[in-house]
């Protein structure tokens, strides 16, 4: 296949400047686990959660079929949440919510099923939030890296998705590449790997000159409360049509690292590439949390 021999040229420049070139870095190496195609489609909306956690409204913003806009709307509506406490008692509240969707051939139909669920934005309270509440954390600078020079011939794009932890000032203390994918590709594992170390790479080193929008109340607070999944997208040609909430897209993604200094609770929100857009900052925690196993769940 012409993509898979394009990228197969690609790993042997990768090695041109010796195995030294991707030691540097702190890039984790490659895991033994296979890589994952899939298809995936963001859907972004609003939900209310009651103050006993129960699920009072869901719309969808994305443009969906209406059979499949049905179903994640009857599927959403059957999810339970922790009640959501301000200043001490639960409050009925209104939160961002994007559901990714993912889409597996069986025959000649596809099974859709949840693929993750997030909340990229603090809860709108009906009644008000704490007023002592910080600010969410901002983009300050945030430079966009190279792109790495043994994939300047290559027709191919992909994402990786980064988690920083930000003290005090705005500074980088520490960041990680979660997990990587690949656009519209075809090809074997190890191939496609090395081309996920080359954006990793170039990621994670210009990720630590970044700077980031701080209040000083935030920076005192926990490091999962002062941590931020930023994505970086690497394409030679931006295609909006398929970057768009409610676009399947085809992807080839790696599995999910873990963050070493984020809470392992069960409870503890999961962010992968797949979920974060293109120029957005979401916040490593929520106010809002499911008490529903949602994941793998069948929409239609």
């Amino acid at each position: 296949m012409r993509v898979a021999r394009i990228l197969l040229i690609c790993a042997c420049a990768l090695f041109a400047d010796g195995p030294g070139a991707l030691a540097s870095g702190n890039i984790a190496p490659p895991t033994a686990e296979p890589l994952e195609s899939v298809m995936v489609m963001q859907v972004d909306g609003w939900i209310r959660i009651d103050p006993e956690g129960g699920v009072a409204d869901f719309t969808i913003d994305s443009e969906l079929l209406p059979k499949l806009r049905q179903n994640l709307e009857r599927t959403v509506r059957g999810w339970r949440f922790e009640p959501v406490v301000i200043d001490g008692t639960p409050r009925m509240v209104r939160a961002r919510t994007r559901v990714v969707l993912a889409a597996s051939q069986i025959g000649n139909a596809y099974r859709i099923t949840v693929d993750n669920v997030t909340f990229p934005n603090e809860p709108d309270a009906e009644a008000s939030l704490p007023d002592d509440l910080p600010p969410p954390i901002g983009a300050g600078k945030l430079e966009p890296p190279s792109w790495p020079r043994g994939l300047l011939g290559a027709n191919v794009s992909g994402q990786v998705l980064l988690c920083l932890r930000i003290g005090a000032g705005g500074r980088v203390e520490e960041v990680v590449a979660v997990q990587s994918m690949l656009f519209d590709v075809k090809g074997k594992d190890r191939v496609l790997r090395d081309v996920i170390q080359q954006f990793e790479r170039s990621a994670l080193i210009t990720a630590r000159r970044w700077h980031f929008k701080i209040s000083a109340e935030r920076g005192r607070m926990s490091a999962d409360e002062r941590s931020v999944n930023v994505p970086v997208v690497f394409a030679m040609e931006r295609r909006p049509d398929v970057d768009l909430p409610g676009r399947w897209r085809t992807i080839v993604r790696a599995p999910q690292r873990a963050v070493q200094w984020l809470p392992e609770s069960p409870d503890s929100p999961k962010v992968g590439v797949s979920d974060v857009a293109a120029g957005e900052v979401m916040s490593s925690s929520s106010l809002v949390k499911l008490n529903t196993d949602v994941v793998g769940m069948i929409v239609m």
